[in-house]
């Protein structure tokens, strides 16, 4: 472009809309979002203007008719800077702005100056700084959702641009869910995905119940799998079955009320004893996890409430009461968005398919 064009953006004029119904609405945005543009590239005033006009909230125009539009007039004219994006996914993997720094290959100082800018062109604190760190706002949050989908929506297209010829998905899966749930069902639903595309990784955790929605929040997994349904309107869940827990205890155990826990905020067995009416007072001993108790059965140290298609092949364990059953819905999680990969969809369809089949609820 002509330098002596670019010193002179204010005799660009701007074409008047008249803002009736939606199709002159649209009409007029599809002229006028080019020219400011342009001038945003080339007049810092212009820009500094368009922010003050976001902060005022003087740029909305809501619910047009019937197409509910909310449009932002520095959202179209301004994409957010992939130096800043990068600069804070890296910082919110690190979880420090040194390391982060490091990452990308940048001073610490130049890594702090795009965060800054970062965070005045949103209007908003992404980082709590903390002597131990950072740690991500609720803004910060939803920001690393976004760079994440964004990471994975261009790999997919880059994928699809090149010609994937093997037509192997590549990508990582990260999912968190309760000890008794992953290992033994989540892990043998996603093994066939798993060796039909080697490249694809796998990062499993296997947490306490309170802590899953936490990591999900924060973006450290991208998939959930909970007990309990959580309710929320950016949140799509998907039930995958029942587990099934049974009252079990070892072969010829003569020993005292005793029943294994994961730890004292486990309410199993109180929910158990509970259904079946129960009164009898019992003793508690922690063991950590589902397997931890599977063990402390078969050591005979205790009774426990565990699901049943982990026990199936125990020679050493008997059902205490094949009639009552203790019922838990095994319920997956994950954050809606405006496109989903072709590896999210696979991801859906195996654990769809095989995690009911495993708890024998298909």
């Amino acid at each position: 472009m002509d330098s002596k064009y670019a010193q002179r953006p204010q005799r660009v004029r701007l074409p008047q809309i008249h803002i009736g119904t939606p199709p002159e609405l649209l009409h007029g945005l599809k002229l006028i979002i080019p020219v400011l543009l342009f001038l945003v590239s080339f007049s810092p005033p212009l820009k500094r203007c368009l922010l003050h006009l976001k902060n005022r909230r003087f740029y909305k125009i809501n619910e047009i008719n019937r197409f509910n539009l909310v449009i932002s007039l520095t959202d179209l004219c301004m994409s957010l800077s992939s130096l800043y994006l990068d600069a804070f996914y890296a910082c919110a993997k690190a979880g420090h702005f040194t390391q982060a720094a490091n990452l990308i290959h940048i001073t610490q100082s130049a890594l702090s100056q795009r965060i800054a800018k970062l965070e005045d062109e949103l209007g908003t604190t992404l980082f709590v700084r903390l002597s131990s760190g950072i740690k991500l706002t609720p803004a910060g949050e939803e920001l690393l959702r976004y760079c994440k989908s964004r990471e994975a929506l261009e790999r997919d297209c880059l994928g699809k641009i090149r010609g994937n010829h093997n037509k192997q998905l590549q990508g990582v899966i990260r999912i968190g869910g309760f000890s008794s749930i992953m290992r033994s069902a989540v892990l043998p639903a996603l093994t066939p995905l798993l060796k039909k595309n080697p490249h694809l990784k796998l990062q499993m955790l296997s947490k306490e119940m309170d802590e899953l929605p936490t990591l999900l929040r924060r973006g450290e997994i991208d998939y959930m799998i909970h007990y309990n349904e959580w309710v929320k309107d950016d949140i799509e869940t998907r039930l995958l079955g029942n587990e099934r827990n049974i009252c079990v205890e070892r072969s010829g155990y003569r020993g005292p009320e005793v029943f294994l826990d994961h730890d004292e905020n486990d309410q199993t067995t109180a929910k158990y004893l509970k259904m079946i009416k129960s009164k009898k007072s019992y003793e508690r001993r922690y063991l950590d996890d589902v397997y931890g108790l599977i063990d402390g059965v078969k050591n005979g140290i205790g009774r426990a409430i565990v699901p049943e298609h982990l026990i199936q092949s125990e020679r050493k364990i008997r059902i205490v009461d094949d009639k009552n059953v203790l019922h838990f819905p095994v319920i997956m999680h994950f954050y809606k968005q405006p496109y989903y990969t072709e590896l999210h969809t696979h991801i859906i369809q195996h654990l769809e398919l095989g995690v009911p089949k495993i708890l024998g609820t298909n």
